[in-house]
């Protein structure tokens, strides 16, 4: 496992996403997300692998979901600051320090995920199969 550099994150549009796992373990919260990047992503590096996104020490998520069957789609994931006000007055109120970075998940159905952790890690795991999303 290593520590994702935030360039690679902008390839990971069109990628299926199977698994998304909240983990709380001795008071730590840990998230965990299964992308099947899409083939032709344009990163030989990248193109077609199942990766493991581990967000490690969540102080914050956010997660707004409808009832949608299925594997989505990522249309963009970042790292940026959210466009929540309520995500944000909530940030300062828990006064979380600001040099943690933000990240968003967009999918293509218009659902969304926020989270504040202290570090995001990458693990390959074994070739994915690209199914269930447009080409």
């Amino acid at each position: 496992m290593r520590a994702v550099d935030p360039a690679e994150l902008g390839w990971l549009h069109d990628a299926a996403c199977p698994s998304i796992t909240i983990e709380t373990a001795e008071g730590v919260r840990t998230l965990r997300l299964v992308v099947d990047v899409h083939p032709d992503a344009g990163n030989p590096a990248l193109d077609g692998k199942r990766l493991a996104f581990v967000a490690r020490d969540v102080l914050a998520l956010e997660l707004r979901t409808y009832n949608i069957a299925g594997i989505q789609e990522i249309n963009s994931f970042r790292l940026q600051a959210s466009p929540s006000e309520m995500f944000r007055k909530n940030r300062e109120l828990a006064k979380l320090p600001v040099d943690v970075p933000e990240y968003q998940i967009w999918f293509s159905s218009g659902e969304h995920l926020g989270f504040i952790c202290r570090e995001l890690l990458v693990d390959e795991l074994l070739a994915a199969v690209h199914v269930g999303t447009s080409s």
